[in-house]
């Protein structure tokens, strides 16, 4: 490799050599960071979603060098022949000089057909059948959705209640997808037959079904209905048809342990038969109808079934940690400042709608005024207007935590002056950079 070196330094990209000019100088980004972390240098672009892994200290020094406007030559001659290539590696492969920044400006909502539902589940925290909502005729959701696609929407995502139990939901999820948006539906799976599988298949982009259990009895306990199997034929006939399909998974705290043990041979044979179905596993219980977690219990739930999810599916959180950056978007905030609509038309900036006050109806506003208001939230809640967040050189790379968990959040709106909450996951996040890092090199 190091044969051209006076013309060039070549080194191996995904297979193919790039040559680097020996003569070449670095200019890098203003704001760059140095952490040690465990050994490893963590070199942060802090006003971007970049970095590079350094490790050990001849790696540093030979940044240091480039840095410093040394050419890739007379770093060559100063520091340690491999670490240099390594380093210049990786900065190519990575385009540290040039980063690329963009703010994500997809527009997709959430929208609450009906607050009833054909089940009771234990954990449901809309309450869903118990609080009786007014719900929107059909045709005013058509409309809603004619002017969020003519002011740039993209993608929207219906669920309830039980969405099958809104009378019209048919008329409503094929007028969204003639229109052009991207559809998603959440269902319990329960109340489609083939028929109207056949009917509506070609109208949904993905279908999230809900099995919280491995067997009729463990689902029944959850779900206080005896639903498993129809649930299953769903999956199966959406998959036949071709429909993305996702099955989402809520257990209970109590017992968790032995839900594990039996539901992950369930769902290694489901996974087997039908590899194109994913299991997505909520790690969260937040308060429901008999469900009510500590932060500890919660803390410990979630480590569970991160473990699962990591037997089930090698390298998941690895690999998806990588996703979240593949268009180079700054993460300034957790999503919150997203529209969420209720079945009445009130508008939420969470789709935890029951945990917030909305102070908009969708009746008496447009998308544009909606999308304004919504892009001003999302910019208060950013990153950059959290105390804790603010100075961090990872926080557009973290985002910040969950915004439900900030002082105040209720008031959203009327809140003046920063946010405040408690970070724990900086040490987390050092630790998926490191770990994911080979996973970058373009």
């Amino acid at each position: 490799m190091m044969k051209n070196k006076k013309k060039n330094l070549g080194y191996e990209e995904n297979d193919r050599e790039t040559e680097i000019e020996i003569n070449k100088v670095y200019h890098f980004p203003k704001g760059l960071v140095t952490c040690k972390y465990k050994g490893f240098y963590l070199i942060i672009n802090s006003e971007g979603i970049s970095w590079l892994v350094l490790k050990d200290y001849e790696e540093f020094r030979a940044f240091q060098l480039l840095t410093e406007g040394y050419t890739v030559e007379e770093t060559l001659k100063i520091g340690k022949e491999e670490a240099v290539i390594n380093v210049i590696t990786q900065i190519e492969a990575k385009k540290f000089e040039n980063p690329i920044c963009k703010d994500n400006k997809v527009r997709d909502i959430y929208i609450y057909l009906t607050n009833n539902c054909n089940q009771h589940c234990k954990h449901c925290y809309m309450f869903a059948g118990d609080i009786i909502v007014n719900e929107l005729p059909c045709e005013q959701w058509m409309k809603v959705l004619n002017d969020f696609k003519e002011n740039g929407g993209h993608g929207v995502s219906f669920t309830g209640g039980e969405v099958t139990v809104y009378k019209g939901f048919e008329k409503v999820i094929k007028h969204a997808h003639e229109i052009g948006l991207v559809v998603t539906v959440l269902s319990n799976g329960v109340l489609w037959d083939e028929k109207k599988i056949q009917e509506l298949g070609s109208y949904i982009d993905e279908i999230q079904i809900s099995i919280d259990g491995y067997d009729k009895e463990s689902y029944y306990k959850v779900r206080q209905y005896d639903g498993f199997d129809k649930a299953i034929q769903c999956v199966k006939d959406f998959s036949a048809l071709g429909t993305k399909v996702s099955v989402a998974v809520t257990p209970l705290y109590d017992n968790l342990t032995e839900f594990v043990d039996n539901f992950e041979p369930f769902a290694r044979k489901l996974i087997k038969k039908y590899p194109q179905v994913f299991i997505k596993f909520n790690l969260e219980l937040i308060p429901g109808r008999e469900v009510c977690m500590t932060k500890e219990e919660n803390k410990n739930y979630k480590q569970i079934l991160r473990n699962l999810v990591e037997r089930l599916y090698p390298n998941y959180y690895t690999e998806t940690f990588v996703l979240n950056y593949e268009n180079h978007f700054l993460r300034k905030n957790c999503g919150f400042g997203g529209i969420s609509i209720s079945a009445d038309g009130q508008v939420f900036w969470c789709n935890r709608i029951h945990e917030l006050v909305s102070r908009i109806n969708i009746l008496n506003t447009n998308f544009k005024e909606l999308f304004a208001e919504s892009d001003k939230i999302m910019m208060d809640t950013s990153v950059d207007n959290t105390a804790e967040c603010k100075n961090c050189e990872i926080r557009y790379i973290c985002g910040g935590g969950c915004r439900l968990e900030y002082e105040g959040i209720k008031d959203v709106g009327i809140h003046r002056g920063e946010w405040h909450y408690i970070c724990d996951k900086k040490e987390v996040i050092y630790d998926k950079m490191i770990k994911c890092n080979d996973f970058f090199y373009e």
